[in-house]
């Protein structure tokens, strides 16, 4: 399988009712992904593995929205963008380690020719940055192993320092991890998709931290996107394709 390789254009930016966001990624002029028919079945398919934000949790009017997969989360937007299928494979409250166990049985029932990677954040602060990047690495080469185009995403930031959310340090280490194993694979550097920077407008997500007031995590629950924090990370994945 030939693994292509993400070139950075520029930065893409985002307008969305009254707020603003830079989305990481690649695409633009200078290149992308691609859409390909990887495993020559006649159809471009893509599958959104990972946990409740994947799944669309938050989509709607309060932090336990769900609606059905069909128009849930990102990977529906995405879908309309794109114009391929992307089948949402979200589990509501998995951490990285049932990732590992899943991810096989969803690879094997869904040929697909890309994988969205998004896990991480049900295991902070439980276990360390470099054990979860670890994890993630497995998935990665057990997502090539399928045939399969990997694509590995930053987790969005946290905020309002609720009880039952990770602090935004904890997913900044972790997001630094997934930054640099995407930049350093070999023998191609993975494709990102910049969550995080989606939703703070600082390229490195480093000197600027979550602005909460602008209505695209729901508070003061401080984990799951809203609406419009769903159309941030759909755009922002587009980009990269």
């Amino acid at each position: 399988m030939v693994v292509k390789t993400w070139l950075r254009s520029g930065a893409f930016v985002c307008l969305l009712a009254t707020s603003s966001a830079c989305g990481g990624g690649g695409g633009g002029e200078g290149g992308g992904v691609g859409l390909d028919d990887l495993d020559q079945d006649g159809a471009v398919r893509i599958l959104a593995f990972g946990d409740s934000i994947t799944r669309g949790v938050g989509d709607g009017p309060d932090e336990s929205s769900r609606p059905s997969l069909a128009v849930a989360g990102y990977p529906a937007r995405l879908q309309t963008l794109l114009g391929v299928p992307v089948i949402n494979a979200g589990s509501a409250g998995e951490n990285v380690s049932d990732g590992i166990d899943r991810l096989p049985g969803v690879l094997a029932s869904n040929p697909v020719d890309y994988v969205i990677l998004l896990e991480g954040v049900n295991d902070l602060p439980r276990r360390s940055s470099v054990e979860i990047a670890a994890d993630l690495q497995e998935m990665v080469a057990d997502i090539i192993a399928s045939g399969a185009q990997p694509l590995i995403a930053t987790l969005p930031p946290t905020c309002c320092e609720h009880s039952d959310t990770q602090p935004d340090s904890a997913v900044r280490t972790l997001n630094n991890l997934i930054r640099n194993f995407a930049l350093n694979h070999l023998p191609e550097p993975i494709p990102l998709i910049d969550f995080y920077t989606a939703f703070v407008p600082d390229p490195q997500g480093l000197g600027t931290t979550f602005n909460p007031s602008v209505g695209t995590i729901h508070t003061p629950e401080g984990l799951h996107p809203t609406s419009l924090g769903y159309d941030l990370m759909s755009l922002a994945a587009a980009d990269v394709f």
